[in-house]
């Protein structure tokens, strides 16, 4: 294989890598997906995807001006970034997903599609910074020259943006799956416990930060 073919295939795991753990944003698209199904699911998994797009390529050009702004401002981001994961997840147990259908028709088994997913990922990624210094870590681990001047690195940040979006579609279509097997009354219940988690999530971003003021 071609150095470039290998730096590709570096690119798509690293974008797998940073999109993996299970955090507010994983609990966000596996509730679209079970709740509403795949495509909601994915385009929710797109948001995210274009949050760490945006911070591999700000890792890459503006990383010394960007992890100043960070260690200046990290626990104000934190605390709002906490409070606003913490909100989705309140709307998130509270909202009943089939209120607007019958419960008897076949078409309860989920909503509308929706883009309110994409959006949602985007403020819950853009709520946690040290997503830039994992992606940052990610490249030294793969060992890969992020230099602005290397010749691959526009290749490097499309391998990267497409190993966040293939992350997505496939988990977001494992558990689109299974909406199928799940009954209406139970889909509610997972609605509000994934809205518990992001609570939280949330409630433990903005503890973290706050405890540091403390401190």
């Amino acid at each position: 294989m071609t150095p470039l073919g290998i730096t590709i295939l570096k690119g798509l795991a690293i974008g797998i890598c940073a999109s993996a753990p299970l955090g507010p944003v994983g609990i966000l698209v596996l509730q679209k997906s079970i709740v509403h199904g795949q495509k909601t699911g994915f385009v929710t998994g797109l948001g995210a995807a274009f949050t760490d797009t945006i911070y591999s390529i700000i890792a890459v050009f503006f990383l010394a001006i960007t992890q100043e702004f960070l260690d200046a401002h990290e626990n104000i981001i934190l605390l709002f970034g906490g409070v606003i994961v913490a909100a989705l997840g309140v709307g998130m147990a509270l909202k009943n997903p089939f209120r607007k259908l019958n419960p008897e028709s076949p078409e309860s088994a989920g909503q509308p599609f929706s883009m309110s997913g994409f959006f949602q990922s985007i403020v819950i990624c853009i709520s946690n910074p040290g997503a830039i210094a994992l992606i940052f870590s990610l490249f030294q681990v793969f060992s890969i020259d992020i230099n602005p001047t290397n010749p691959q690195i526009v290749p490097i940040l499309l391998s990267v943006s497409g190993g966040c979006v293939l992350w997505w579609l496939g988990f977001s279509a494992l558990f689109g799956i299974f909406r199928k097997r799940i009954k209406v009354q139970a889909v509610i219940w997972i609605n509000r416990v994934f809205g518990i988690l992001l609570i939280i999530a949330g409630l433990g971003l903005f503890a973290g930060s706050l405890f540091k003021y403390v401190i």
